[in-house]
C-alpha cells in the first residue's frame, strides 16, 4: 500500500508535468525562471545588479544558479577540466564522448554518458586554486557538485574553504565565481579523476543520493556493455537531465530530503524515466507501429 506521501509524491509530479506543459497564457514556471535569470546575466557572466533587484520577487520559484540561461542540467563540471583517457592523453571534458575510458584515480573506467549544461550560455560555477607538494591545478565545478576530501569523503564544492584539504592532498588556496560551459561524464565506477589528481563524483548533492543515482543506473550499464552503448548513453542523458528539472520542482513542496529517500526515489526515477522515454520516443515509435500494422494489412492484401 502506498504511504500518503507517496501519493502527494505523485499528484505533484503530474502538477510539475502541468507547469512545464504551460497554461492559458502561455507563461511556463521555467519560461519565467528562463527569462529572469538569463537577462540579469550576459554573455560574459557579468551580473546586473538592476535587473536582480527587480527579479527578486521570483527568488521562491527561480534559482538563477540553475537557470542561467535556460534550465540545464545542475550536474557540472567545466568543460575545460581535463582527463586522463585510455590512450593515455589528458583531454577536455568537453571531448569526452560515450564508450570512452577515462582514469577514475584507481582504474580507467567506461563512460555511460555525458551530461551537458544549457548549449545557449553559461553556468554558475566555484573555480579554485590548489596546490600540493608536487603541483599546482584548478577545478571549476557548481556548487553542489561533489568530490572527495583528503580521507575519501564526499563533499560538496560548496563545502570547501581556503585551506581545506580535499584528494590527494591538495590544499584549497582560492575559492573564486566563474561562468562556463559544462561537461560532466557519469562513468560506471561513478567518479573519475581531472586536472592531474583531483577526484570527483559524477554525481551531486551528497553521498546518499549519488549512491542511490549510481545503484538505479546499474541496469543501464549493463545494457550499455552487452547491447548499444550509444542508444543507452543517450536515453541515460535524457533521464538524469528531466530527472534534475523534476526534483526541483518536487522539493520545492517536500524538501529535497523526501527524494533522497530509498522508497520514494525508486517511486520517483522509474516515472521520470518512462516519462522522459515516452515523450521523446512517441513519435518514432508510433511510426514504426503504423509501418507494422500496414504491413500486416499489406500482407493479407
Amino acid at each position: 500500500m502506498f504511504k500518503l506521501t507517496n501519493i502527494l509524491f505523485i499528484v505533484t509530479f503530474i502538477k510539475t508535468l502541468h507547469l512545464r506543459s504551460g497554461n492559458a497564457d502561455g507563461m511556463t514556471l521555467l519560461t519565467v525562471c528562463d527569462k529572469c535569470c538569463a537577462r540579469c546575466i550576459d554573455a560574459h557572466g557579468v551580473h546586473d545588479a538592476k535587473c536582480e533587484a527587480e527579479c527578486k520577487a521570483l527568488e521562491d520559484l527561480c534559482d538563477c544558479d540553475w537557470f542561467i540561461f535556460g534550465p540545464g542540467v545542475p550536474i557540472c563540471l567545466s568543460e575545460f577540466d581535463s582527463v586522463l583517457t585510455s590512450n593515455g592523453q589528458m583531454s577536455l571534458l568537453r571531448d569526452i564522448v560515450i564508450g570512452d575510458y577515462v582514469f577514475d584515480g584507481d582504474s580507467f573506467t567506461k563512460v555511460l554518458t555525458v551530461e551537458y549544461g544549457p548549449k545557449q550560455g553559461m553556468i554558475k560555477f566555484f573555480m579554485t586554486n590548489i596546490n600540493n607538494s608536487t603541483h599546482k591545478s584548478t577545478i571549476t565545478m557548481t556548487s553542489n557538485h561533489l568530490l572527495y576530501d583528503n580521507v575519501n569523503k564526499l563533499i560538496t564544492a560548496s563545502e570547501i574553504k581556503i585551506g581545506s584539504i580535499i584528494w590527494n592532498n591538495f590544499i584549497i588556496n582560492k575559492i573564486e565565481n566563474d561562468y562556463q560551459f559544462s561537461s560532466t561524464p557519469v562513468t560506471f565506477s561513478g567518479y573519475l579523476q581531472i586536472n592531474n589528481g583531483v577526484k570527483v563524483s559524477s554525481y551531486i548533492r551528497n553521498e546518499k543520493y549519488a549512491k542511490l543515482c549510481h545503484d538505479f543506473l546499474t541496469p543501464f550499464r549493463w545494457i550499455s556493455n552487452n547491447i548499444n552503448q550509444q542508444i543507452t548513453g543517450k536515453v541515460v542523458e535524457w533521464i538524469v537531465t528531466d530527472h534534475h528539472k523534476y526534483y526541483r520542482q518536487i522539493s520545492k513542496v517536500f524538501g529535497k530530503q523526501v527524494l533522497e529517500t530509498k522508497s520514494t526515489f525508486y517511486l520517483f526515477a522509474p516515472v521520470v524515466a518512462v516519462v522522459t522515454v515516452s515523450f521523446r520516443l512517441w513519435l518514432p515509435i508510433s511510426l514504426f507501429i503504423i509501418t507494422l500494422i500496414f504491413m500486416k494489412r499489406k500482407s493479407y492484401n
